[in-house]
């Protein structure tokens, strides 16, 4: 079960997350797109918390090849509070990649929870839906569908 991020700054959170359900879940890896100046600093944390293994850094990729990460993927995961414009929402959405992210208030009209996504605010939400995304394929595909309504509209 991958999950998905192309934004370098705000990994930590889930790092750390995965750190903590290695074990309940082992089948779980976490990509991370992208490069900037936190990105050594997350590989030595991911290898810290004993995740190496578990976290996949890509690296910096050309604009116009991220649309295939995001398709790729059985979920699209940020712990991001500071996305104004919700482009990498709607980027996944497009994608047919069901949303598991840090709840803000920046989301409301975007993403109605356990709707057209999931909003977690502590790691036992995170769990939770993560566990839905992982074993409920009706769920998965109701959000699915939500979020082509939500681009529709």
């Amino acid at each position: 079960f991958l999950l998905f991020h192309n934004n370098i700054i705000t990994q930590q959170e889930i790092i750390e997350y995965i750190s903590k359900i290695k074990d309940e879940y082992p089948n779980v890896k976490y990509m991370i797109v992208g490069y900037g100046e936190a990105y050594d600093y997350l590989k030595k944390y991911a290898s810290k918390l004993g995740v190496k293994d578990k976290i996949i850094f890509v690296g910096e990729v050309n604009n116009n090849e991220v649309k295939y990460f995001y398709s790729v993927f059985d979920a699209f995961c940020t712990p991001s509070t500071f996305e104004t414009q919700g482009l990498t929402y709607t980027e996944a959405m497009c994608a047919k990649t069901p949303l598991l992210v840090r709840d803000d208030p920046c989301l409301d009209d975007v993403i109605e929870n356990e709707k057209n996504g999931f909003r977690y605010t502590n790691i036992d939400e995170f769990k939770k839906y993560l566990s839905i995304l992982m074993n409920d394929n009706n769920k998965k595909e109701e959000i699915i569908k939500a979020s082509e309504i939500t681009l529709n509209n």
